[in-house]
């Protein structure tokens, strides 16, 4: 594992822990999707990645008063890039603290699959997201081009379907698969006065 400190000028304290993670084309690619929803949520036209109440992190996190947002995202890339969760924390939380909870909630979905309560609704908010971001014209296009310059589907209709057949057990697959610490790099933006 490799951590960076920065210090300036800034407003909150930021934690972002990256794991390395597979390209686009990967057969882990939509587990992983699931996984960054059940972790961040998703909301529409937010991808398969945005802050969402219900997630995990964001009740181990917002709820319980260390962070102001959280985020989990993995994009799809036509290279290998990071599964990314990102905390921004109140005042007066230290990271060490913020770092623990996110670290045992990644180990916890590493070890554990999810309820079929919380894997019902990652994979309706998952889907839901995934169909709406193609609504439009030109949503649909940039999707289209997304999926096939990344490898990730030859069509819209059968990302859909690796979407809608991800398993409760593959999302815990992929999670054990990403999050080794050796494929890990913290970093911790501590603001300063200007």
């Amino acid at each position: 594992m490799r951590r960076f400190v920065r210090r300036a000028g800034g407003a909150l304290p930021i934690i972002q822990i990256g794991h390395k993670a597979p390209r686009a084309s990967d057969p882990r690619a939509p587990a992983l999707s699931a996984l960054a929803v059940a972790l961040g949520g998703a909301t529409a036209g937010g991808g398969e990645a945005a802050s969402g109440r219900s997630s995990r992190l964001y009740r181990a996190l917002v709820d319980t008063g260390l962070a102001t947002t959280v985020d989990a995202s993995f994009q799809l890339m036509k290279d290998p890039y990071l599964f990314v969760v990102e905390a921004h924390m109140r005042p007066g939380v230290t990271h060490d603290r913020v770092e623990r909870v996110i670290l045992d909630e990644l180990d916890k979905m590493a070890r554990s699959a999810l309820t079929d309560e919380e894997f019902g609704r990652a994979r309706r908010q998952m889907l839901s997201a995934s169909a709406f971001m193609t609504d439009t014209v030109t949503w649909r296009a940039m999707r289209f081009g997304q999926l096939l310059a990344t490898q990730a589907a030859t069509s819209l209709g059968e990302w859909y379907d690796r979407l809608a057949a991800v398993t409760a057990e593959d999302v815990r697959a992929a999670a054990e698969s990403v999050f080794r610490e050796k494929g890990r790099v913290v970093g911790w933006f501590v603001p300063e006065a200007s």
